[in-house]
């Protein structure tokens, strides 16, 4: 909570086999970057909230909403875990997270920005340009980045398939840190 005069605390735990564990330091050059879903969405909702950006009311409610409600990408963590070669979700914002798993795999990247998966909310409410920034730089969507290697490609259509989350290849890992 945010406000009043309760505070609560909640630790969730859980277990699953080491070789199952997805983590941000196995990312290795070659390895192919994917994002789940769209993202900028969230931190123009905040902004809309804010009332720092004004929207039309249809596309302020899909921002507000992705903001106030985000939904955990728990199935499809579940799918990659014997398919993803490193992951972690984007609560910071995509570049941010993706540097995350860069620094731990001792890694570089290249990133196709125009392939960025950005909604037609977020370009409505703020343009192409500002899209893209929002979407390199806002937090708190809670989509997965993830490195997928080329050998694991087709399985990874398959298996987010019975998800329903779309994953869009944004670019590559590089050898250089």
């Amino acid at each position: 909570t945010v406000r009043g005069p309760l505070a609560m605390t909640i630790t969730a735990q859980g277990f699953i086999p080491p070789e199952a564990a997805l983590k941000r330091s196995t990312a290795r050059p070659g390895d192919w970057i994917y994002v789940t879903g769209s993202t900028g969405d969230a931190g123009a909702g905040l902004n809309i909230l804010k009332g720092s950006r004004e929207a039309k009311e249809e596309d302020r409610e899909f921002l507000v909403k992705r903001h106030l409600y985000p939904t955990p990408r728990v199935a499809v963590g579940t799918a990659l875990r014997r398919i993803a070669s490193s992951c972690i979700d984007v609560s910071d914002g995509l570049l941010a997270d993706l540097n995350h798993i860069l620094k731990a795999s001792n890694c570089g990247a290249t990133v196709h920005v125009d392939r960025l998966p950005v909604s037609s909310a977020l370009f409505n409410c703020v343009g192409a340009q500002d899209a893209y920034r929002y979407a390199l730089t806002a937090g708190d969507d809670y989509e997965l980045v993830f490195t997928v290697n080329e050998e694991q490609r087709g399985n990874l259509e398959t298996s987010l398939a019975s998800t329903g989350v779309k994953a869009t290849c944004i670019g590559q890992v590089t050898g250089q840190a």
